[in-house]
């Protein structure tokens, strides 16, 4: 998968650069991941462009907020593995 840049992600995304990150970080943006390697303070962040595209469009076209779609179903999957309630899944 092609991957892009925290700030192409953000640009994308109408946010700053450290808004992607901390999200990320925080395992509430469905786009990529935030790596910290043991040892160090520092993430790295993994962005792939086309889950970035896809859910940019749901945010664009209003189906993000559908709690049937396939994205927000993903996004709960994603919270219940890691243990935060599904209720959170879809707001951001």
């Amino acid at each position: 998968m092609e991957r892009v840049t925290t700030q192409e992600a953000a640009d994308r995304l109408k946010l700053t650069r450290l808004t992607v990150q901390v999200l990320l970080r925080e395992n509430r943006l469905p786009i990529g991941q935030a790596v910290k390697n043991p040892g160090s303070s520092k993430y790295h962040y993994v962005i792939y462009k086309e889950l970035l595209e896809k859910y940019a469009q749901s945010i664009e076209d209003g189906s993000l907020l559908d709690k049937g779609s396939d994205l927000c179903n993903s996004m709960a999957d994603q919270s219940a593995y890691r243990q935060k309630p599904a209720s959170e899944a879809c707001s951001l």
